[in-house]
């Protein structure tokens, strides 16, 4: 089941992380009357019903936009078919773009020419979404859960006097002495793998199999995802 605003093309369902992401051809006129075709993501938790992501889905930013003036991929970018191909720290997604717009009859844009190619876009790994914080600082907190794992990794943007901390909170919400915010060694990196440590305490060993919650401290950063 794929819910979404008509006119809507193909679309593709993969396995991320713990849900299901997507991506789809999305077909619209905007207000000047010019048809569009662009590549925007879709979500789901179950494999089965997807939908749009984010707010205002169909008028916010496309995954993968249009091309400027001129450009091969002027008026209509579409899927291929296949998930993100992981490269490195980046995520690969090709797509079909073209010059000429999707209406076949009535008035054209004058820089529409049939044209088209396969095109590349890359993004970070992660990079679909991401919780922010300003120098004002701001918080996010998980709810329960057990891990099995020993390694906490985040994936975030910390440079530029910016920092990203961590506490772990027991079921009750109380910080577990030895893994506070103040013991966290805070990150302070660009990275898609850092592995956070307290000062006492290198992994996440003592509290594996116990629910525990994670906080995370932000300033002037952005958290895309955190996994064991």
């Amino acid at each position: 089941m794929f819910v979404a605003q008509p006119p809507t093309y193909n679309h593709v369902g993969f396995n991320y992380g713990d849900q299901y992401l997507g991506f789809s051809s999305h077909y619209k006129i905007e207000d000047d009357g010019v048809h569009h075709l662009k590549l925007r993501l879709l979500s789901s938790r179950d494999g089965l019903r997807f939908k749009y992501a984010g707010p205002d889905p169909y008028n916010r930013p496309a995954l993968v936009d249009i091309g400027e003036f001129g450009d091969w991929d002027r008026f209509m970018c579409l899927m291929t078919g296949a998930p993100p191909i992981r490269v490195g720290d980046k995520l690969y997604i090709y797509y079909r773009g073209f010059s000429e717009t999707h209406n076949r009859s009535g008035e054209k844009p004058k820089d529409s020419y049939y044209s088209g190619a396969n095109g590349l876009a890359t993004i970070r790994v992660d990079g679909f979404a991401s919780v922010a914080a300003g120098f004002d600082h701001g918080r996010v907190t998980t709810k329960p859960f057990v891990t099995e794992g020993r390694t906490l990794l985040l994936n975030a943007k910390a440079n530029h006097d910016a920092r990203v901390a961590v506490d772990v909170l027991d079921e009750s919400g109380k910080p577990i002495p030895g893994y506070t915010a103040d013991d966290c060694v805070a990150m302070t990196t660009d990275n898609v793998e850092h592995a956070v440590s307290w000062q006492d305490r290198q992994d996440f060993s003592e509290l594996t199999g116990r629910p525990v919650k994670l906080r995370f401290h932000l300033t002037n950063a952005l958290l895309y995802a955190y996994r064991f």
